[in-house]
């Protein structure tokens, strides 16, 4: 908590991107999509938020877009209605 604290958003991404080989970025992609997609779509700040992240990780659209839609299916609770 004391590096968050010291090192305040968007910065601490910087750090982040430092510390995390390829798999970690991706799965902490993920888990972020996954937490901004629990009310079934990505939108306004939270996809600003996640570009970002891509953008320092350097994982592009195309290597997020099917855990995307994974996660949008998951969430998708209508499919059971």
């Amino acid at each position: 908590m004391e590096v968050l604290k010291a090192n305040k958003f968007p910065g601490v991404i910087d750090m982040v991107a430092a510390t995390l080989d390829e798999k970690q970025k991706i799965a902490t992609l993920a888990i972020l999509c996954d937490l901004a997609m629990s009310d079934g779509i990505l939108a306004g700040e939270e996809k600003i938020i996640l570009q970002m992240y891509m953008d320092k990780f350097g994982i592009s659209e195309a290597t997020l877009k099917p855990i995307i839609e994974a996660i949008a299916l998951k969430n998708d609770f209508s499919i059971f209605s």
